[in-house]
């Protein structure tokens, strides 16, 4: 969004601490223009707790949720698990973070010590490996791969091309 000319473009930092101390009241209208409740409907033996990221691509719902990552409709309505459980190829034993990239359509999925691509219809496509995936993103062409390694720097960030080719890392 753009500023006014009475806007100021810097950054603004909220102490979180501070404004714990007193109790606000807040409209919900004041941050949001409507909301929607849309009930997961899931196969009976399935059961969906702990929802990390809700993802909405045109009439689809991408949600990481449990350590796995399942596409819905809009409407709540389950279509399909992305992945299987294991360690073969496709495969994760637990899904930490998930990302879609809109200019391929790729569904990209970080597990343990690798990303993997999927394209909507969940068909695994390829993957990439790295250790200690913290968070995934992507900028124009440019996935962005933040690591959270524990035996040395605290936080490593690398940029990975998702055009053509064979992905290089800058």
């Amino acid at each position: 969004a753009g500023h006014s000319k009475d806007e100021s473009s810097e950054f603004h930092i909220i102490d979180f601490e501070k404004s714990l101390e007193t109790e606000q009241q807040m409209f919900i209208s004041e941050i949001a223009d409507s909301v929607e409740y849309i009930e997961l409907k899931t196969p009976k033996n399935m059961i969906i707790t702990r929802i990390g990221r809700v993802i909405p691509i045109n009439d689809y719902l991408l949600i990481r949720a449990s350590g796995y990552v399942y596409l819905f409709h809009r409407n709540g309505q389950f279509i399909k698990q992305i992945g299987d459980r294991g360690q073969g190829p496709g495969e994760y034993i637990t899904a930490s973070e998930l990302y879609f990239d809109a200019n391929n359509n790729e569904i990209i999925v970080a597990a343990t010590e690798k990303l993997l691509f999927y394209n909507l219809d969940g068909d695994f496509l390829r993957s990439q490996k790295f250790k200690f995936i913290s968070d995934i993103g992507i900028s124009d062409s440019i996935l962005w791969i933040g690591l959270n390694q524990y035996n040395g720097p605290k936080y490593n960030t690398f940029a990975v091309s998702v055009n053509g080719g064979e992905d290089t890392l800058a």
